[in-house]
C-alpha cells in the first residue's frame, strides 16, 4: 500500500467573520508552523495576478490552512508583500495568539493570591474590552492551574505577553 501526498487549501475570512470562508487562494507555495506554548504562523504564496482572487489586507484577514480536510492552523494575516517581478504575492500569517502581542496593557493591573489561569483569562478579557478589539480569542473555560501568584502586577504600557 503506498501512501498519497497530503492535500492542502488555503482559505480566508474576516476578523469579524472568522469562520465564514470567503475564498480559497490558488496557492503556489505553502508553510506553516505550530509549537507548544508559542506562536505558530503561516505563509502562502500564490499569483500576484489571480483572476478572481479576494482583497487581503493585513491585520484585516484571517487565513486557515486545511490538511486532507482538517484544519491545522488559523491566524490572522500580519504582511502581505508583492514581486512583480516574479508575479507572486506571499501572505504571512500569526496564529491567534500573536494577536494578544500586538495588544497593550494600558492600565496597571493587579491580581493578589489569583490563579495563573485566572490572570490570563482576566488580561484576555482586558485586551477583548477596549473599543478596537477582535475579539477573536475567548475566556470561557474555568478550570484553574492549582498554582496562585501571592502578588502579580501587570504595567501599564506594557506588552500582553510580556515583551515589549
Amino acid at each position: 500500500m503506498t501512501a498519497s501526498a497530503a492535500q492542502f487549501r488555503a482559505l480566508i475570512a474576516t476578523v469579524t467573520a472568522p469562520t465564514v470562508f470567503l475564498a480559497e487562494l490558488p496557492v503556489t507555495n505553502l508553510s506553516y508552523t505550530t509549537a507548544l506554548n508559542s506562536a505558530g504562523t503561516a505563509s502562502v504564496q500564490m499569483p500576484l495576478v489571480a483572476p478572481g482572487a479576494p482583497d487581503i489586507a493585513a491585520g484585516s484577514t484571517v487565513l486557515w490552512i486545511e490538511r486532507d480536510g482538517a484544519l491545522v492552523f488559523g491566524g490572522i494575516v500580519w504582511t502581505v508583500a508583492g514581486d512583480a517581478g516574479q508575479n507572486t504575492a506571499t501572505v504571512n500569517a500569526g496564529d491567534f495568539l500573536t494577536y494578544l502581542n500586538r495588544r497593550l496593557i494600558r492600565t496597571t493591573q493587579t491580581f493578589t493570591a489569583a490563579d495563573q489561569l485566572d490572570i490570563a483569562r482576566a488580561l484576555v478579557d482586558y485586551a477583548n474590552a477596549v473599543p478596537d478589539a477582535l475579539g477573536i480569542i475567548g475566556t470561557a473555560g474555568t478550570n484553574v492551574s492549582g498554582s496562585h501568584e501571592p502578588r502579580r502586577s501587570h504595567r501599564g504600557n506594557a506588552r500582553m505577553s510580556g515583551r515589549r
